[in-house]
């Protein structure tokens, strides 16, 4: 299991080194853009579903081990800690914070995403990323396609959907004063 999770943080911080600014495996990104505004609904399910790649066989066994409604509770709390936790510190920060250092946020981005899928690995695959679900357990034994989608699908996408409403209110509560400080 050490040279898995050396591997995982290894190839999670490769790849966002190296991918073009703005591109990404994940439809959580999609998503999120859709609950900014930044896209329109259509748009970021064209995108998201662009992403889905429905490779899996029907001889795989399914990575969902615990009750729908707890991997459905396990996938969202760790979708929502891993986009909001490393970019919640640093957009409550003050200006100067190391916390917001892209530099620093990125490592501990990883080593949090490498902790989480570490502990939900033998709970739900913890996948925190809908298409590498569908790709690697769409169609497997052990869960339902419904289930598949509350599980690796809606518990994501209404992690991220919440966490950008908290952003927006925690935006709104501060004087303008706070976010100048923030800004610089």
């Amino acid at each position: 299991m050490p040279a898995y999770l050396v591997v995982l943080f290894t190839a999670g911080y490769w790849q966002s080194l190296s991918l073009p600014q703005g591109c990404s495996g994940n439809p959580c990104k999609h998503w999120r853009r859709f609950a900014r505004g930044d896209v329109g609904l259509a748009q970021a399910v064209g995108l998201m579903a662009f992403q889905l790649r429905l490779a899996a066989s029907a001889s795989c066994v399914s990575d969902l081990t615990v009750p729908g409604a707890a991997g459905f509770g396990l996938e969202f709390l760790g979708v929502f800690a891993d986009s909001m936790l490393v970019g919640g510190l640093a957009a409550f920060s003050s200006g100067d914070s190391w916390l917001r250092n892209e530099e620093v946020q990125r490592p501990l981005l990883y080593v949090l995403s490498t902790w989480l899928t570490y502990h939900g690995l033998y709970l739900t695959g913890m996948f925190s990323n809908p298409a590498n679900a569908s790709a690697q357990t769409l169609g497997c034994r052990g869960t339902p396609l419904w289930l598949h989608f509350a599980v690796y699908w809606a518990a994501p996408l209404l992690a991220v959907s919440l966490g950008h409403r908290l952003e927006a209110v925690a935006a709104a509560t501060q004087t303008p004063a706070e976010r100048h400080e923030k800004q610089q």
